[in-house]
């Protein structure tokens, strides 16, 4: 499996989050200690746009062979052609192929190589084609309201009260065919459910700092 890790230079809301210090090491290295213990993980690649962010990448011990173009780079690009970039250059290079592949976002620090390997281990025997983590805590459909002219009603009536579970963004898994049809999950996805203390995603400076605290108290090592 081919994980490749996108961490462009640009982020408004925290500018240069990939590069802010957790735990005393660049945010980046937890998502790439994770992958490069992970058995599941042949080759740990990172696409970034950013000279600095590959300088640490190759010193953490991942792959940056290239900066990724900056029309790849934007707010909007979507994920999938930063994959397909990352497995089209290592095609033209190395005439190299991989069956499956992994987007590990660096935002996901929490994230450990047990989760990557198990993962994995469930995408392989099962029929399902890829595969997303999600968040153990149910969001409840009776909690869901929408609006209705000035007031607000409930979203689903009582006989059909469900649980939904969020995309927590640690994980994406699939089939590298899927890329051929610029799609990163395919049309039978399986779920990995991880628990809300290991789906941190890293968006604002207060999220560091949670980071922080569940590092000390042993989550995600």
């Amino acid at each position: 499996m081919l994980a490749v890790i996108p961490a462009r230079g640009g982020s408004k809301r925290l500018p240069l989050k990939n590069l802010r210090l957790l735990a005393g090491k660049p945010l980046i290295c937890h998502t790439i200690a994770a992958a490069r213990k992970a058995q599941a993980a042949g080759r740990v690649l990172v696409s970034t746009d950013d000279p600095r962010i590959r300088e640490v990448a190759l010193a953490a011990g991942a792959e940056a062979p290239f900066l990724r173009p900056a029309e790849l780079a934007g707010d909007d690009t979507p994920m999938v052609d930063v994959i397909r970039h990352a497995v089209a250059y290592l095609v033209e290079k190395e005439d190299r192929t991989f069956p499956y592949f992994a987007v590990l976002q660096p935002t996901s620090p929490l994230r450990t190589a047990e989760d990557i390997d198990r993962a994995f281990a469930l995408l392989l025997a099962s029929p399902a084609d890829s595969l997303v983590s999600v968040s153990a805590r149910p969001l409840r459909s009776e909690e869901i309201y929408r609006r209705k002219g000035e007031f607000i009603e409930a979203s689903f009536p009582p006989a059909d009260r469900q649980c939904f579970f969020q995309l927590n963004g640690a994980l994406y898994m699939g089939k590298t065919s899927l890329l051929k049809e610029r799609r990163l999950l395919g049309d039978a996805v399986l779920p990995y459910f991880m628990p809300e203390s290991r789906s941190l995603d890293i968006d604002y400076p207060g999220d560091l700092e949670l980071a922080e605290v569940l590092l000390k108290g042993g989550i995600g090592l």
